[in-house]
């Protein structure tokens, strides 16, 4: 009788729920990624993510969201993205932001972005 009441009471509030346009709905490990990652970062004791090629901070924002508290350490050679990237970063604690690319050389190279058509100078 109770677990029937819970039914009823869940369907109700997802029936109201659907109609302003969302769903409640009850997720696991084996259903959602974002929990899978989460739960493999606290597993492994991951205390260090580098994002290299950063872009405007997409996965560290993604990474904070799931309740990574560790430290990020983000590089983008880009000056427009970085700028984005930092001012994300600025929101979070141990998120740190180097508007640089990696590489094997200490050397100032031409981007080809192929989307803009333009060459951007990093570095």
């Amino acid at each position: 009788m109770k677990k029937q009441r819970k039914m009823g009471k869940l369907q109700l509030l997802n029936s109201f729920l659907n109609q302003v346009g969302f769903k409640l709905e009850k997720y696991n490990v084996q259903s959602d990624f974002s929990l899978r990652q989460k739960q493999f970062f606290n597993t492994n004791q991951i205390s260090l993510i580098l994002d290299v090629g950063a872009n405007t901070g997409i996965f560290g924002k993604k990474m904070k969201g799931i309740g990574y508290k560790n430290q990020i350490v983000s590089f983008e050679p880009l000056s427009t993205a970085f700028s984005l990237l930092e001012k994300e970063a600025k929101k979070h604690i141990n998120w740190t932001v180097f508007n640089y690319a990696l590489g094997n050389e200490n050397i100032k190279q031409i981007i080809n972005i192929s989307s803009k058509k333009k060459a951007h100078y990093c570095c």
